[in-house]
């Protein structure tokens, strides 16, 4: 299922439901009441490790949240104010993205520098550094903010790593996201236009290309599979940007296995580490004592009395997200649906005198959803037998299934329950 098609619906446009303003405006208000009485969880404080705008909640802690890939985002909107992708976007969308996406036709030309057990020696910090720094890069971004004050330019930066000596650099998804260009600046200062190869929203991995530059030092991959906690963990990135270029920390691997849900996106399996990650590290390197890449370094907590609390994505994780980008600029093996739902709430389901569940907004041609008969109107309300009132309950059912599987839903449509039969097909959303 793919929810990324429209994002922004424009509800009165929606003959079958009335999402008028007032309803909307009493379920915002239902809800922060709700809201206000639950007990905070550590994922209410997880963000990006890259652009951050302090606030503060109701509770009177003090919240980082991250919001865009980049060290700072500078708008037009008075001398020297510094505003957060949340911000941005009461302003006016960022453009399409129009940086070349290419795929490659041949996955096995593309090739890591993986680990050999019989030449591994642990190493000192000094050494880790030296070996490793080369092979991590800053990753720039700019993109047009098209506001009420007219087009202005958002600049970001992150961190990527040298996948290969070919020029191919890994970094995070939310790095590069909706930029309309990207340099890559090597350890060494010299900086090459980049173009995106492929990217994926759900790992957040994204992989660029950069041309013309000589003698490129690849990092070396680990093995995230055989990582044990308390093992030393060392950080290498760029925080606060041009600031503080290839800052190393160290630290330990404080766990594995841990799930993490930011605004955006929510992680599974990730690293946790205490080694410092900040603004500007995200799509940089975590690395064990032997100098190999375990993880992509992604997100971290940050809040009033939480410290050394960051999370990377195993790079076992990587590799095969990278290997299906570079071979068709899509991750392969993904079911899909192919809706654009609305979550009917309780609320919503009286006004409209409709069960609650997921109301089908659109409906992607060609998809499993067309070709089973599904329709723009229709209310889904179960799947394989099991009740489905948002989003992320259908895609936990389709995530289970393969591709070519058949999914019965249970559908509301005019008035009448049916069971309506689709055979999942592949996700290529990301494809070109």
């Amino acid at each position: 299922m793919d929810f990324n098609e429209k994002k922004d619906l424009d509800f009165n446009e929606k003959k079958d439901l009335d999402f008028n303003e007032e309803n909307l405006n009493d379920k915002q208000e239902e809800n922060a009441e709700k809201t206000e009485n639950i007990p905070k969880t550590i994922n209410d404080y997880a963000f990006y490790t890259e652009n951050v705008k302090q606030k503060k909640s109701r509770m009177g802690l003090g919240i980082l949240i991250g919001v865009f890939a980049g060290i700072f985002l500078t708008v037009a909107v008075g001398a020297g104010t510094m505003v957060s992708r949340n911000i941005i976007k009461g302003f006016g969308e960022f453009g399409k993205n129009g940086i070349l996406t290419e795929g490659l036709d041949n996955a096995n030309s593309f090739d890591f520098n993986r680990f050999n057990e019989g030449e591994r020696e642990v190493k000192s910090i000094v050494e880790i550094s030296a070996q490793v720094s080369p092979g991590v890069v800053m990753v720039t971004t700019s993109a047009i903010v098209n506001s009420m004050f007219g087009a202005t330019t958002a600049r970001g930066s992150g961190s990527g790593i040298i996948a290969n000596e070919e020029g191919y650099i890994i970094t995070n998804n939310h790095v590069i996201e909706n930029a309309h260009n990207i340099n890559v600046i090597l350890s060494d200062g010299s900086e090459y236009p980049a173009k995106i190869i492929g990217s994926d929203v759900k790992t957040d991995i994204a992989v660029l290309k950069i041309d013309g530059a000589m003698n490129l030092t690849a990092v070396n991959m680990g093995d995230s599979d055989k990582l044990q906690v308390g093992e030393i963990a060392i950080a290498i990135g760029n925080p606060l940007g041009t600031q503080l270029t290839g800052t190393v920390t160290q630290g330990v691997i404080s766990a594995t296995n841990r799930t993490v849900q930011t605004s955006e996106n929510t992680y599974v399996n990730l690293i946790q580490t205490d080694a410092a990650i900040n603004s500007g590290n995200s799509g940089g390197a975590l690395v064990n004592g032997y100098g190999e890449v375990i993880g992509i370094n992604t997100v971290k907590y940050a809040a009033s009395g939480v410290e050394g609390i960051g999370f990377a994505i195993p790079i076992n994780d990587v590799i095969p997200i990278v290997r299906d980008l570079v071979d068709k600029g899509y991750v392969s093996g993904r079911p899909f649906i192919g809706i654009t739902p609305i979550e009917v709430t309780k609320q919503l389901a009286a006004v409209n005198n409709i069960p609650e569940g997921l109301y089908v907004a659109n409906v992607v041609p060609g998809s499993a959803a067309e070709l089973g008969g599904i329709k723009t109107g229709d209310v889904i309300t179960g799947a394989d037998g099991k009740e489905v009132k948002t989003a992320s309950e259908l895609n936990e059912i389709r995530d289970s299934k393969k591709i070519g599987e058949e999914l019965k839903l249970d559908v509301y449509r005019d008035g009448k329950n049916i069971t309506v039969t689709i055979y999942l097909k592949e996700d290529k959303s990301g494809a070109n």
